[in-house]
């Protein structure tokens, strides 16, 4: 087998070239390649006057941007504008006269003197790469001028109607947006993008059928199509667009192939009646608000590509009783859990290093939790009123447990900190009536004020020696807490820092 390029080769390598210099390069290096631009019958990147000459036997122009040199051949390529069309009271109109109107002619006809005109080449066809509108694309009058991405406007949408001529390739923004008319739509054959606000509010829209061509729906896209119950999405699908599917009230159940590598955020939120849904398994961060305020939504399991999960992704999810987390994931954000009012327990596994500020805050029937021996940091607000929570293990390797962690814990009946542990916040454990035992280890040099306020059964503590303090007030209201064992090294130790029911602090 050869190593060597061919002609064929070449012609294969030569897609990936960016500019004209790629082309110089390898022919300088390769005798055998020396006339190979003199065979390319197309330009196969864009060109200007000065490199024109390297491909002096091309056919076919190829016009990949705007502002690529068309060698004299007219190209229209109006972009799409919405109410471009001003009324007489628009300030545009204002201001305007006959004397204006000739400084512009003579102030043009000077920039056509500067300007010389280029030489009109001609080709036997002209393909336009750039996107253009219906309108343009309708409009052309010249056979060799052919537009390869066509996209359907607002404007166009008015002109020519709901439905969507088989040339399109891309469905502009706001294209039928509240559009009270569609009821279904097909997507054309050769459509391969839907644009921003595309059938936003489109109240009756209750189906959609795609082709698998389709690739990119964008954000808002269907934003508020409250009758949209089901939805098949195309086998070779790759983006979801920030709101794509936000308050589809009605939305039921979606399966996301596994082509998708980007949804947007708060892609789901807000569909209130969505049960099911099937996650990709090539998506590797589920954005923030992604199912935020899904009410009726039970179960997830995250795929094993997942290693991100955004702030507040499944935050009111009050039905939400089955949570699997793949081994995959690193981090867990903002309140993502945050009101998961029906969630009984989670395992966090040991790939998560991080849990991010009041992750399972007001988890009102969370009663048991597995979290992972890599994390650092108990966030704050971690699993502030968890009213449920009975006994939570502190893995060996956390060593700081931020404020209000385990506020209103009412059920927590004991807690162990293990050596590692260096702070643990204000107010961490305020308000869990029903601790009774708390074990410091040795090692802990910082306790915040207020930390055990309203531990009204707390009975039993030991006060480690290498604390550097106690603040007032950190015992308050801790009735059953009689007796207190204090190192004389800690500082700032008195009846202050108690209840006035503790009746001995006996410093050793």
């Amino acid at each position: 087998m050869s190593n060597h390029l061919n002609d064929f080769n070449y012609l294969i390598v030569a897609k990936f070239f960016e500019s004209i210099q790629d082309f110089v390069n390898l022919e300088s290096v390769c005798k055998k390649f020396k006339s190979m631009m003199e065979k390319f019958k197309y330009n196969p990147i864009p060109l200007t006057l000065t490199t024109k000459r390297y491909f002096p036997n091309i056919e076919i122009l190829n016009v990949y941007e705007k502002d690529d040199e068309t060698f004299g051949n007219e190209i229209v390529h109006k972009e799409a504008t919405e109410n471009n069309n001003c009324g007489d009271s628009d300030e545009c109109c204002h201001n305007y006269n006959d004397s204006d109107d000739e400084d512009n002619k003579e102030k043009q006809q000077e920039e056509n003197k500067e300007e010389p005109t280029t030489p009109k080449i001609v080709f036997k066809a002209v393909n336009v790469w750039f996107g253009v509108t219906y309108s343009t694309f309708k409009n052309n009058d010249n056979p060799t001028i052919h537009y390869k991405y066509i996209t359907y406007t607002k404007d166009d949408q008015e002109k020519y109607g709901n439905e969507v001529p088989q040339e399109v390739v891309s469905l502009g923004d706001d294209c039928f947006g509240s559009n009270k008319d569609i009821k279904t739509f097909q997507v054309t054959q050769g459509m391969t993008s839907l644009g921003y606000y595309g059938f936003r509010g489109c109240d009756n829209l209750s189906q959609i059928v795609f082709t698998n061509r389709v690739k990119m729906i964008e954000g808002m896209c269907f934003q508020d199509c409250c009758k949209l119950e089901q939805i098949k999405l195309p086998k070779g699908l790759q983006y979801l667009g920030p709101l794509c599917f936000e308050k589809c009230n009605n939305l039921k159940e979606i399966e996301i192939p596994d082509t998708v590598t980007y949804i947007g955020v708060d892609c789901f939120g807000s569909c209130i009646n969505l049960t099911r849904v099937k996650l990709p398994e090539n998506v590797s961060i589920l954005p923030e608000l992604c199912f935020h305020e899904c009410i009726k939504m039970t179960g997830i399991t995250l795929p094993k590509g997942v290693k991100y999960i955004g702030n507040e992704c499944f935050a009111d999810c009050t039905s939400l009783n089955t949570v699997f987390i793949s081994e995959n994931v690193l981090s867990i954000g903002r309140e993502c859990f945050k009101q998961c009012l029906s969630l009984s327990s989670i395992k966090i596994p040991n790939s998560v290093t991080s849990i991010k500020k009041s992750c399972f805050l007001e988890c009102n029937n969370l009663t048991k939790v597995e979290l992972s021996n890599k994390i650092k940091t108990l966030s704050t607000a971690c699993f502030n009123n968890c009213v449920s929570l009975v006994n939570i293990e502190i893995p060996n390797g956390v060593s700081d447990i931020k404020d209000d962690c385990f506020n209103m814990c009412k059920s927590l009946t004991e807690i162990d900190v293990p050596s590692s542990v260096i702070n643990i916040g204000q107010t961490c454990f305020a308000g869990c009536e029903k601790l009774m035992k708390v074990s410091l280890a040795v090692g802990l040099y910082h306790l915040g004020a207020g930390c055990f306020v309203k531990c009204k059964n707390l009975s039993v503590i030991n006060i480690p020696s290498s604390l550097d303090s106690i603040s007032e007030g950190t015992f308050h209201k801790c009735k059953n807490l009689k007796r207190v064992v204090v190192p004389k090294s800690v500082k700032g130790c008195d009846f202050e820092c108690f209840d006035r029911d503790t009746t001995a602090i006996i410093n050793i």
